[in-house]
């Protein structure tokens, strides 16, 4: 996330800077309650005695706290009817590593979102606090959380329902969560590798944050183990750029071993993979076959096209919509966790003539 620094503001001789935003935590030290206590006082739900109800009161006055837009209308009985989606992302607020994927899976979830009268607002990357107090949504989707993503609980403390695209260990009472079936999909691509002749199998990977890339790993070490092959593992950088790609399958030639076969967990890593091996002097698929993670335009219109796990983004926003629109109207949703299959989508870049 970034943050930015107060600027100063100068009227004739006088200097002073603004004074932060009160959050729910200062409210909550200050009326020497949790932050829970003090998102039910001000909305008015749980169980709260009234002498909590108007200390948290005094406390948020006396600070100065505007409470969120949520809270304001649960108190009131409104529902705005607005959902928000945030991509998770932390290592650029301007980059995401599968643009094509994101986009789908947004238009899909706005879709959804619309036919069951609600509007889909996308929340920046670099959200602070005060943007989510002031943000009129009723739950919020968050795609690709980190494992221990401290935006999860965060939402809990105010009691938005969320649903999160990927799993996070920080799960949400009550929430639930839309993932692509990684360990399947994984096994999948390295059944197919394999049946096209490949006994070597290196993976590339990214920084080993999200859920995605630990059910890939697992599933890689696992398959490996069961046929007694090799495992050799390169992490990529935290960019997962075609760079990142490159850098990591120069390091696995210049430790001296060349596999038959590479499999990328992100479609630009497996692209910069390409331009790694040809500038070897090698060729995909003659000798070796390449693989990537997720379709995409660049996946199809390189040379030779990439072989790639297809995710069904549509799928995955639209069963994201719904359960938490499910959760906003206090239905049950059954389940509260569900896996959308992914496909081996075979191009020429893994196909031996």
């Amino acid at each position: 996330m970034r943050s930015t620094e107060a600027v100063p503001w100068h009227s004739g001789s006088m200097s002073r800077s603004p004074r932060r935003t009160a959050g729910i935590e200062d409210v909550a030290r200050q009326a020497g309650v949790s932050p829970t206590t003090v998102s039910h006082a001000l909305n008015g739900k749980g169980r709260v005695s009234e002498e909590t109800r108007l200390r948290v009161a005094e406390a948020a006055k006396a600070l100065g706290y505007r409470g969120s837009a949520i809270a304001r209308r649960l108190a009131s009985g409104a529902r705005g009817g607005v959902l928000a989606l945030q991509v998770a992302a932390r290592d650029s607020p301007t980059v995401v590593s599968d643009v094509e994927f994101f986009t789908i899976l947004m238009m899909a979830t706005a879709t959804a979102a619309l036919s069951h009268g609600y509007w889909l607002t996308l929340a920046p990357v670099s959200a602070t606090e005060d943007i989510w107090n002031s943000l009129p949504a009723d739950g919020v989707i968050l795609v690709d959380p980190l494992i221990d993503d401290p935006l999860v609980r965060a939402f809990e403390d105010r009691d938005v329902p969320v649903v999160t695209v990927g799993r996070s260990s920080l799960e949400v009472n009550g929430g639930g969560w839309v993932d692509n079936d990684h360990i399947a999909g994984t096994r999948a691509i390295l059944e197919h590798l394999r049946d096209q002749g490949a006994d070597s199998i290196a993976l590339i990977i990214g920084p080993e944050r999200n859920s995605y890339t630990l059910d890939a790993r697992n599933a890689y070490q696992d398959w490996a183990s069961a046929r007694g092959a090799e495992t050799r593992i390169y992490v990529a950088g935290s960019g997962l750029s075609e760079y990142a790609g490159y850098e990591a399958t120069v390091k696995m030639f210049a430790e001296g071993w060349r596999p038959d076969a590479i499999y990328a967990t992100v479609d630009r890593l497996a692209l910069g993979s390409l331009r790694a091996i040809k500038d070897q002097g090698l060729s995909v698929p003659e000798d070796i076959l390449l693989a990537g993670l997720s379709d995409s335009e660049s996946a199809r219109s390189s040379r030779p096209p990439l072989t790639v796990l297809a995710l069904h983004p549509d799928q995955v926003g639209q069963g994201a919509a719904e359960m938490l629109i499910a959760l906003v109207e206090g239905r049950k949703t059954s389940p509260r966790h569900r896996l959308i299959p992914a496909q081996v989508v075979a191009r020429r870049s893994t196909e031996r003539t």
